[in-house]
């Protein structure tokens, strides 16, 4: 046999012993040996969205438990109401489902919504500020537009505005600078770590909780290693470019958390928190301001055409607007909990690049008390402008 047919065969044997036993488990099923026919069903529904309309209640809700449930009854404020479920009454694990409410809610008021299940089961969930659910028309989408670009458009390019003064830095100011970027970076990525493992505990168990903002954090550092290392061996191989790289790199960072933000935003106005909404609206706008001189940190004391300038404030600021049409229109934990991991990750992988490219010259300009000055500023001012948030 040929080495190479002893390798193949050395790869294909522990597969198709691996097939083979995952395929005597389906067969087998040891597990329902141990169920006992007596106990009952473990249920569980989650709520992922609701949709008010005149005169009715939409609700979404997913069997995120192992057995189906059937939905019997419904209570509205505690009165048992009429309804229908859609596509069937009988909801699968992990099938999703819309319950259908005849019921003349009152506008700015609570309602209590309770689902019971065959088994006498009970699932409630709350509506705290009954509001009209907007669709999707030319003034709200223009708003929810205007509000993307207010919060991440307008401040990424005000901050942007600081590149000459950072281009005429000095080494120590270009290192304290950088070091800023890395506290600022910093901060935003354990908040978005926060916000994704909030919004992964409210998704569906078996496809929410930590695991996933794990493969998103993971999938995002993936990406931007071979999307960085493809774009340094397409380019020169010359120091500005790998300092253009990074920048881009940041921006990506960065873009990902502010989609976060806006799906933050167009969530709480679509579900009838206006002041909550303006709230945030208020703090993310300072919040980003500082987000501009961060991705061009790495493009200190050297010369950077306008063109790049422009597309790193669009691919970090314009997601904020496409964040705020999905939160108002089609927020999920699930699609939270996804971009909020993406950006741990891509904010993580930046971080680590950030510091290897200051490892030499930092040594070089003796910058140790810059660099830690500069990243407790940036974590600082990034936590004081979240106290508005």
């Amino acid at each position: 046999m040929s080495q190479d047919g002893s390798r193949l065969g050395t790869i294909a044997v522990p597969i198709a012993i691996l097939v083979a036993v995952a395929g005597l488990i389906m067969i087998l099923d040891p597990g329902s040996m141990l169920v006992r026919q007596d106990a009952p069903p473990a249920e569980a529904l989650t709520f992922q969205t609701t949709k008010l309309e005149p005169g009715r209640i939409l609700l979404t809700i997913t069997n995120e438990g192992p057995d189906p449930v059937t939905i019997a009854q419904v209570l509205v404020d505690e009165a048992y109401w009429q309804h229908t479920v859609r596509p069937d009454r009988v909801i699968d694990p992990l099938e999703t489902s819309t319950v259908d409410i005849p019921y003349p809610w009152v506008e700015g008021e609570a309602h209590e919504v309770v689902l019971v299940s065959s088994t006498g089961a009970t699932f409630g969930h709350e509506i705290e500020v009954a509001l009209e659910t907007p669709g999707v028309t030319a003034k709200t989408l223009g708003v929810y537009t205007l509000i993307g670009i207010l919060v991440g458009v307008v401040p990424i390019f005000a901050g942007l505005l600081w590149y000459p003064a950072i281009r005429k830095a000095g080494a120590k100011v270009e290192m304290g600078i950088l070091a800023f970027t890395v506290g600022l970076l910093a901060f935003l990525a354990l908040d978005s770590l926060e916000h994704a493992l909030e919004l992964a505990d409210l998704a569906p168990g078996p496809i929410g909780g930590p695991g996933l903002v794990f493969l998103a954090t993971v999938a995002a550092m993936g990406a931007l290693i071979w999307t960085g290392h493809k774009a340094r061996t397409m380019g020169t191989g010359d120091t500005a470019q790998a300092k253009l790289v990074t920048a881009y790199m940041i921006a990506v960072g960065i873009g990902l958390h502010n989609l976060g933000e806006g799906l933050a935003i167009g969530a709480a106005y679509a579900i009838g928190e206006v002041a909550l909404g303006s709230f945030l609206i208020l703090g993310f706008t300072l919040h980003n301001v500082t987000e501009g001189p961060a991705i061009v940190a790495p493009l200190a004391r050297r010369k950077t055409a306008l063109k790049h300038l422009a597309m790193l404030g669009i691919i970090a600021g314009v997601p904020t607007v496409f964040g705020a049409w999905m939160g108002g229109y089609a927020f999920s934990p699930t699609l939270g909990a996804v971009f909020f991991g993406l950006g741990t990750g891509a904010m993580l992988q930046v971080i680590v690049q950030v510091v290897q490219s200051m490892r030499g010259e930092v040594a070089r300009v003796d910058a140790q008390g810059v660099l830690a000055a500069g990243f407790i500023l940036g974590a600082g001012v990034m936590w004081a402008t979240g106290l508005l948030i």
